[in-house]
């Protein structure tokens, strides 16, 4: 008998995925913005990361939020917590600003979408639009993670990367500063 429960239970479960790649958004046509998670749409609102600075952040470039968190292992300065307590903030608030243009664009174009209001050349405006407002949000990342390298001595750029777990057989050619 449990060798019966348990072939059905596998046959059940085989079904289930068998029927998953052909339903990969299912349960996403009730999102307020289609292309977009909640937690998406949280982390742009807040102006969040969410990754977009890794080019960054893997070769030698320190993220401000990251190098607080880090303030006393790093053995900032007085005048480097402060400047980079600056940084991090006119970082925070370009992304969030960016980030709801994010938001206010895909809405917009989920909504052209969902009217049936759209044709290609209202496509192309649109989604044109919405990548140049990624891109914002992308650049008040980077911009501030070579604000803040230029603030940190080397020897604090190297226990960052120690302490973030980057450095040991990584290789960051001409990366270094």
């Amino acid at each position: 008998m449990k060798a019966v429960a348990a072939t059905v239970l596998m046959l059940a479960a085989s079904i289930a995925q068998a029927q998953q790649p052909h339903q990969p958004y299912s349960g996403q046509q009730a999102r307020e913005v289609k292309s977009l998670s909640a937690q998406e749409t949280d982390d742009l609102l807040a102006g969040r990361g969410m990754g977009t600075a890794k080019p960054a952040e893997l070769n030698r470039y320190p993220g401000p939020a990251h190098v607080l968190e880090l303030k006393d292992r790093l053995r900032l300065s007085p005048a480097q917590e402060e400047q980079t307590r600056a940084i991090h903030a006119a970082m925070q608030a370009r992304a969030a600003a960016a980030g709801r243009r994010v938001v206010e664009t895909e809405r917009a174009l989920d909504a052209a979408f969902a009217q049936g209001e759209i044709d290609q050349k209202a496509l192309v405006l649109k989604v044109r639009d919405a990548g140049q407002m990624h891109a914002d949000f992308r650049l008040a990342h980077l911009a501030a993670h070579i604000e803040m390298r230029n603030q940190l001595r080397p020897e604090q750029i190297e226990a960052y990367e120690q302490l973030r777990g980057y450095s040991g057989g990584n290789a960051h050619g001409a990366g270094k500063h």
